[in-house]
């Protein structure tokens, strides 16, 4: 298993706004369109149902066709920045996770936006079908067949992305620059979650007795 720091860019728009994000940070998570999608499902009945969808065909419409499954996607894209070859003779292009998710939060220029930092622990292998663990989309090792989304780092989480797991959320206007947001607790353009819990707790280091 590997940790990844991630980001995930969500633009401020009609559905999304200043409360909408200081709910994902300080309750719900960054919860995946499928959730969102069935909020009147009991707990039991979402549980099973989100993970019914998990499969290979589904985790490929949500990288190669994700228009057209946009509205209930069990999976939630999260960026851990890459390297792109262009080129054999020369040095790789870094694409930042951080400049991904402020494209997204964005709208690539056009609106102000949301920039959450998480963490997410992948499996060694493709997985889609298995809750708890996300997919490292980026390793084109592993998802040859996505390699033209591979410029956007895609850390692939499934159905939910735990609060605790968040560790705060940042405001940007359309160019990138943070600005103040109305969160319950004052303005600033940072919210940090208390509630956050550092990886370092599933690493796999025991100390010495």
């Amino acid at each position: 298993m590997k940790i990844h720091w991630c980001y995930k860019g969500i633009a401020e728009q009609a559905g999304f706004s200043d409360a909408d994000a200081e709910t994902i940070v300080t309750r719900s998570g960054i919860r995946s369109n499928w959730l969102r999608a069935n909020p009147g499902l009991a707990a039991d009945a979402a549980n099973i149902d989100a993970q019914d969808r998990l499969s290979d065909a589904a985790l490929d419409d949500h990288v190669n066709a994700y228009g057209a499954v946009a509205h209930d996607t069990p999976y939630i894209s999260l960026s851990a920045g890459c390297h792109e070859y262009r080129n054999p003779y020369q040095a790789p292009n870094p694409i930042t996770a951080l400049r991904t998710a402020v494209g997204f939060a964005t709208n690539r220029g056009s609106t102000s936006g949301y920039i959450f930092r998480c963490w997410a622990v992948t499996a060694p292998q493709p997985a889609p079908e298995v809750l708890g663990v996300a997919d490292e989309i980026r390793d084109i090792n592993l998802f040859a067949d996505f390699y033209q989304y591979h410029h956007e780092g895609e850390i692939t989480a499934k159905i939910v992305v735990p609060r605790r797991h968040i560790q705060l959320v940042t405001k940007i206007d359309r160019f990138g620059v943070p600005i103040a947001a109305a969160w319950s607790n004052g303005s600033a353009a940072t919210l940090r979650n208390a509630h956050f819990v550092e990886p370092s707790t599933v690493a796999n280091l025991l100390e010495t007795i």
